[in-house]
């Protein structure tokens, strides 16, 4: 036999009685719906009529919806942050140019690109950058080191590389860059920029700003939204900041930090609707 329930607003129960050693659940909820058998009768006595579900059948499904409603909280939660993530790609096309240079941070697959991009032949020369921002303070060594040390060990030649270590922040990187290769000898017109995914735009609105007179194209590793997150990297992490970055487009471009960047009503919405959910870990002070 099949009783269907409603229990809560939106849910769904269909209760089924196969025998008396299972008895099947299957929940309907926004995000789907989900199926769970139980041991049988004896722990569930045979289902009233009235719509009134024994207490250990109804902890059974309270456990159930929380978790089919974790599951479309999360599901909403990926939606709103791609819409994010696919605001901060450019899409920039590359194209052969006088140097590379690798913005620092924690996640060496930045290096990883720039020396792809370097053993492609887009570009001569790599310049690592960056000292020690607030996710890598406990390095040991700065970013620019540890860059330094990844992209040779993808085949980039040492005398090939140049560091700058003294960065805390992106225009720092931009600017110190730009002071390194001119006391190296160095008048690049055109600059491959390599960093996250999600700091395409940031980037590219910082460069604009402090070298303007140079050509940027901005490249990033080639890693979708949902395959980012690693052990090290948590897809937490990566929502804040992508929440975070949005934040510093808007506010740096009025801070004159960075040139003004037209932020899309439905984009902000979703900022701020992560921000809501607890996503505001990387917010500017």
């Amino acid at each position: 036999m099949t009783f269907n329930l409603i229990a809560i607003s939106k849910l769904r129960v269909a209760v089924s009685v196969q025998s008396a050693e299972e008895v099947r659940f299957e929940l309907t909820v926004p995000c789907g719906t989900a199926h769970f058998k139980c041991a049988g009768i004896n722990h569930y006595p045979t289902p009233p009529s009235n719509h009134i579900l024994p207490n250990t059948g109804a902890r059974a499904i309270c456990m159930v919806y929380q978790r089919c409603m974790k599951a479309s909280n999360e599901k909403e939660i990926d939606r709103l942050a791609k819409k994010v993530w696919e605001y901060h790609l450019i899409h920039h096309q590359l194209k052969k140019a006088d140097c590379i240079i690798a913005l620092g941070s924690r996640d060496t697959r930045v290096a990883e690109r720039a020396a792809e991009l370097f053993m492609e032949g887009w570009a001569p020369l790599v310049v690592c950058s960056g000292a020690f921002g607030r996710l890598t303070k406990y390095w040991k060594k700065p970013e620019a080191e540890v860059f330094a040390e990844t992209v040779r060990s993808k085949g980039v030649p040492a005398d090939k590389i140049l560091l700058e270590s003294k960065s805390t922040n992106t225009g720092e990187n931009i600017l110190f860059s730009k002071e390194l290769l001119k006391s190296r000898g160095y008048n690049p017109q055109i600059v491959i920029a390599a960093h996250k995914p999600y700091m395409e735009r940031r980037t590219f609105v910082t460069f604009r700003k402090v070298w303007p007179e140079i050509e940027v194209v901005v490249a990033s590793p080639q890693i979708s939204y949902e395959a980012y997150p690693t052990a090290d990297i948590s897809k937490k992490a990566i929502i804040n900041g992508i929440v975070g970055d949005v934040v510093r487009i808007k506010v740096y471009g009025e801070r004159g930090f960075q040139i003004p960047q037209e932020i899309p009503p439905n984009v902000w919405s979703a900022c701020q609707k992560l921000i809501s959910l607890g996503y505001n870990d990387r917010l500017v002070d």
